[in-house]
C-alpha cells in the first residue's frame, strides 16, 4: 500500500471516529468550570503553623534585609542602614497563622526578640551636626506583629493577597555603634533619644516592608505558579517506565518512555488558574482551578469540564486535605498528546525482550511472529518486522462509581505491520484496534496505582498485501491484548505521579471514584528542609532587590 493510500485510510478512520470520544462531547457547559478542587482543612493549617514557626527559626537569621533610609523630622538629618542582616534571634512565644471569614488570613507573632546589624551612614543634627559611620546594631525586644490580609482572585485567575491592616510594636530598643568615631561617643550621650527614634522607625518599617513584599513579590509568585505550569515542574518523573525492573527493560518500557517522554511533559502545561474566588473561613480554605492540560499551554480543548461541586455528603472531616479531580484533566492531556502526534508507538527487532519475536525466521527454541501469522512468513521470509500503533482518536478516560469505583480507558487506533528490507519498509497489513480497559486505583507514595483488566479488545484486518485468516487474527488479537494489558499493569505497578510539589508527602490516603471525578482525602507532611530551600531560592533571594 502506498503512503498516500495509508494516509487516506487514517483520515477516513479519524473522520469516522472523530478526534474525541462521543461521551466527552455529549454535554456542553457555558463558562469556565473547575476540574480541580482543593479543600485545606484545620488539621493542615495547624501543621503549617508548626512548619512556618520552625522555618522562621531556621531561615530568618539567613535573611538579607532591604536597606533602610530614614529622614528625621524637622530637617534633623538622614539615617541610612545598609547590608543589614540578623545578628541574634529568639523565637516568638506565640506564632499563629489562622483563617477567618470573610476570606481573611491573619498572621500574628508575639514577644519576638531580634537583633539587626548593618553599615551606618548619613548625618544628623540633633544638638550638633554629626556624620554617621561604622556599624550599628539594633536590639529589639518584645516585638509584636499582627497582619490582617484578604485572599481573592484577580482578573488573570491567580490568587492575590491584599494587606488590610498591619501593626508592629516593640517594647524596647537598644542601639549600639561599632567603630563609629565621634558618633559612637555621642551615642552614649543621646542613646535613649536615638533608641526611641529607631524604635518608631522599625515599627513603621516592618509593616511597610511586609506590605511591599506581599505586593511586589508574593503576588507575583502566586501569579507565576497559578498560571500555566509545565508538567515537568509539577510532576515527579519517578514512574511510568522510569524505574528499573530487576535491572532489565522491555517493550513495555519503550512504550512507557514514549508516553511520558521528558520533552513531552516539558511541552505540556497544566492550567492552575482559579475559576472562583477562594473561600476562606475558620474551617479552612477552598480553591478551584481550571485543570486543563494542553500543548504549550495554548488550550483550545474542544470539550468542556463538567461542573465539579463538593458532594453534599462529603462534609469536612479530620483529614488534612480533600481533593476532587475530574476526568477532564487526564482527557485534556490525552487529547492534546494525540493532536501533537505523541500517541504513536513503535516496536521492532531492536526492542528489548521482544526483538527476537518480531522476525519471520524464528531463532532456535524461540517463538516468532510468523508462527502466529504464517502468511507473513510466506510472503516475507527471514525479515525483521516492525509494529506501529497510531491512535485514530484521542484515548478517553472515564471515571465511574459502578462496582465500587472503576476507571474505564477507551483506545481506538491503527496497528500497522511492516516488513523491513534493508533500508526500506514494506507494509504488510493494517489492523483497526478498539480497546476498553477497566482499572481500580489506589494511592501509594504520591502515585496512583492499580490493576487493569481488558473488558473489550477488537482487532479487525483493514487491508494489506498479507491476507490474515480469522484464526490467525484471533491469535494475534490474544497476543496484542496480553501485551496491552501488560502495558497498563506495568505502568500502574509503579504508578502515575500525582502532580504535587516535591515538598509534599501524602499519608493516610483514601480514594473514592465517583461519576466523572475522583475524591481523595489525605493527610500530608511538608518536608521542612526541602521547603526551606525552596523558600530561600524563591523568596529570600529576591528580598535584596526590593531595596
Amino acid at each position: 500500500m502506498t503512503t498516500l493510500a495509508l494516509l487516506v485510510l487514517l483520515l477516513i478512520s479519524r473522520a469516522s471516529a472523530g478526534d474525541v470520544h462521543p461521551l466527552l462531547l455529549a454535554e456542553r457547559f457555558s463558562g469556565e468550570s473547575a476540574a480541580l478542587r482543593l479543600r485545606i482543612q484545620p488539621k493542615a493549617v495547624l501543621h503549617f503553623n508548626q512548619i512556618a514557626s520552625d522555618l522562621l527559626v531556621d531561615q530568618l537569621p539567613r535573611l538579607v534585609i532591604p536597606s533602610i533610609n530614614h529622614k528625621l523630622p524637622a530637617d534633623q538629618g538622614i539615617i541610612r542602614l545598609s547590608r543589614i542582616h540578623i545578628s541574634r534571634f529568639k523565637k516568638a512565644q506565640i506564632h499563629e497563622i489562622k483563617l477567618a471569614e470573610p476570606n481573611r488570613i491573619i498572621w500574628k507573632m508575639e514577644n519576638l526578640n531580634v537583633g539587626l546589624i548593618g553599615d551606618l551612614s548619613g548625618n544628623v543634627n540633633i544638638l550638633v551636626p554629626l556624620d554617621l559611620e561604622g556599624k550599628a546594631e539594633v536590639l529589639a525586644e518584645g516585638l509584636n506583629f499582627h497582619l490582617n490580609s484578604s485572599i481573592g482572585r484577580n482578573e488573570n485567575g491567580s490568587a492575590v493577597i491584599k494587606p488590610l491592616a498591619c501593626t508592629a510594636t516593640i517594647r524596647t530598643v537598644d542601639v549600639m555603634n561599632h567603630n563609629g568615631g565621634i558618633f559612637g561617643l555621642a551615642l552614649n550621650v543621646f542613646k535613649q533619644a536615638i533608641a526611641e527614634n529607631v524604635r518608631h522607625l522599625l515599627m513603621a518599617q516592618i509593616c511597610k516592608e511586609v506590605k511591599k513584599f506581599i505586593d511586589e513579590v508574593l503576588n507575583r509568585r502566586l501569579a507565576d505558579t497559578q498560571s500555566k505550569v509545565s508538567l515537568n515542574e509539577t510532576m515527579k518523573l519517578n514512574s511510568f517506565g522510569k524505574m528499573e525492573r530487576n535491572g532489565t527493560s522491555g517493550p513495555i518500557d519503550a512504550i512507557s518512555d514514549a508516553l511520558m517522554d521528558k520533552k513531552m511533559v516539558s511541552d505540556f502545561f497544566i492550567d492552575y488558574r482559579l475559576t472562583e474566588t477562594p473561600i476562606c473561613d475558620h474551617n479552612g480554605l477552598e480553591l478551584a482551578s481550571v485543570g486543563e492540560i494542553s500543548y504549550l499551554g495554548l488550550g483550545n480543548t474542544p470539550f468542556d469540564a463538567r461542573p465539579l461541586e463538593w458532594p453534599a455528603k462529603k462534609a469536612r472531616n479530620s483529614s488534612s486535605i480533600s481533593i476532587m479531580v475530574a476526568d477532564y484533566l487526564p482527557n485534556t492531556f490525552l487529547y492534546h498528546a494525540y493532536k501533537q502526534g505523541f500517541l504513536k508507538f513503535i516496536l521492532n527487532d531492536k526492542s528489548p525482550n521482544i526483538g527476537s519475536f518480531l522476525k519471520t525466521k524464528c531463532d532456535e527454541n524461540a517463538v516468532c511472529i510468523s508462527e502466529i501469522l504464517p502468511a507473513l512468513g510466506d510472503h516475507f521470509p527471514d525479515h525483521p518486522i516492525e509494529l506501529v500503533f497510531v491512535a485514530s482518536r484521542a484515548p478517553a478516560i472515564l471515571f465511574s462509581q459502578k462496582q465500587g469505583g472503576v476507571i474505564s480507558i477507551n483506545v481506538h487506533g491503527m496497528l500497522l505491520l511492516y516488513a523491513i528490507e534493508g533500508s526500506q519498509k514494506k507494509q504488510a497489513s493494517v489492523f483497526h484496534v478498539d480497546v476498553v480497559a477497566e482499572n481500580k486505583l489506589r494511592v501509594q507514595n504520591n502515585t496512583l496505582q492499580g490493576t487493569v483488566s481488558l473488558s473489550r479488545f477488537s482487532l479487525r484486518n483493514e487491508t494489506g498485501i498479507v491476507k490474515v485468516t480469522d484464526s490467525d487474527l484471533s491469535d494475534l488479537g490474544i497476543l496484542c491484548s496480553e501485551l496491552l494489558e501488560n502495558l497498563f499493569n506495568t505502568a500502574l505497578e509503579n504508578g502515575f505521579p500525582i502532580p504535587l510539589p516535591p515538598v509534599v508527602q501524602l499519608d493516610n490516603v483514601d480514594v473514592e471514584i465517583m461519576n466523572r471525578n475522583v475524591f481523595i482525602n489525605a493527610d500530608f507532611r511538608l518536608e521542612k528542609r526541602a521547603l526551606g530551600d525552596l523558600i530561600v531560592r524563591a523568596i529570600f533571594g529576591v528580598m535584596d532587590n526590593m531595596s
